[in-house]
């Protein structure tokens, strides 16, 4: 390693979630393991939040300070998130979009 090298840190790590997936006999088992963030955002006033948006249609508020759960997860779309953004002007609203063609505020 070198001096003003790049190095990643884990955050957080998105884990699909099994109880969710309704099996029937004639769909395959859900798969288990990890998720696929689409996109992230960061709070610009309060710098150890950020929200994750996910290809399962959820959005999960996280924090830097606790790793190893979400704050909260919004079921917020049926279909893949492509944005989230937080509101710029008031720190508690931000919106998404998504591959389902809806764009929410929340």
């Amino acid at each position: 390693m070198f001096v003003g090298d790049l190095v990643y840190t884990d955050v957080i790590r998105l884990a699909l979630d099994p109880l969710q997936e309704q099996v029937t006999d004639n769909e395959p088992e859900p798969l288990f393991g990890l998720g696929n963030g689409t996109c992230f955002a960061y709070n610009l006033e309060v710098d150890h939040l950020f929200l994750v948006g996910t290809e399962e249609g959820k959005i999960h508020k996280c924090s830097k300070a606790y790793s190893s759960k979400f704050l909260h997860t919004y079921n917020a779309h049926t279909m893949a998130v492509y944005r989230v953004s937080w509101n710029p002007f008031y720190h508690r609203v931000f919106a998404s979009c998504s591959a389902d063609w809806t764009v929410k505020i929340w």
